[in-house]
């Protein structure tokens, strides 16, 4: 069988918080009547890595396509592992990257791409905000307020909790200097006794490249074209 195209983030239901089992996607499908009688959904995973550097992997549940219509799933919590029940009955963990490229039928049983079947299939959610202190928070909120070219992705209203950021977006990110930012982040009156170190773990802790600093950041940029 053909895959099915991966849907928008706005074409894709968020079960991240409410849903943990493959059984709750297929019945959010079947109420928005993505899968009917019969058809079969499609399980894609594809890996991400943390703001630790650790790799999860985002699981999405996606209902048979449409013509003319854009293709439509469900967002299950990220994970690396799912636990399920296998045809003798056994309640086994498996790796969650035995889940791509999976079908699923009406009643939530899964075909893995190697033929095994599953019943009860759940994923294991991990978690990928870090856990930042208050000040950490602000250092990266305002941090990321210098950069207006290249915004990370919000799941929702940006706001200084930072609990909308789209993590992922982060890792790898190019900043400015350690020295402009901290001359930025002296404008607000809650950061003006923080250390070059202080602000580097705070980006580090998001998976932010820490940028340089001193003689060897000077010489690094003069060598640029």
């Amino acid at each position: 069988m053909v895959d099915y195209e991966i849907p928008m983030p706005r074409h894709t239901i968020n079960g991240r918080r409410s849903m943990r089992s493959i059984a709750d996607a297929v019945e959010a499908l079947r109420r928005s009547g993505r899968l009917s009688d019969g058809s079969l959904a499609q399980l894609r995973t594809y890996a991400i890595r943390l703001p630790t550097g650790k790799i999860t992997h985002i699981v999405i549940v996606i209902g048979p396509p449409r013509e003319g219509q854009p293709s439509c799933g469900v967002a299950l919590p990220s994970s690396n592992s799912f636990k399920a029940r296998t045809g003798a009955g056994d309640l086994r963990t498996f790796e969650i990257s035995r889940l791509d490229r999976a079908w699923v039928s009406n009643d939530g049983t899964v075909e893995l791409s190697d033929g095994a079947l599953l019943r009860a299939v759940n994923v294991g959610p991990t978690s990928i905000i870090p856990n930042l202190t208050p000040l950490q928070k602000r250092i990266v909120y305002r941090t990321l307020a210098l950069i207006p070219a290249r915004r990370p992705r919000y799941r929702g209203p940006a706001s200084l909790d930072l609990k909308f950021l789209d993590y992922s977006t982060l890792y790898g990110l190019k900043l400015p200097s350690l020295k402009e930012i901290q001359r930025q982040l002296y404008k607000d009156p809650k950061l003006r006794e923080i250390t070059h170190q202080t602000i580097a773990n705070a980006l580090g802790a998001c998976g932010m490249r820490r940028p340089r600093s001193g003689p060897l950041a000077v010489r690094k940029r003069s060598r640029a074209p």
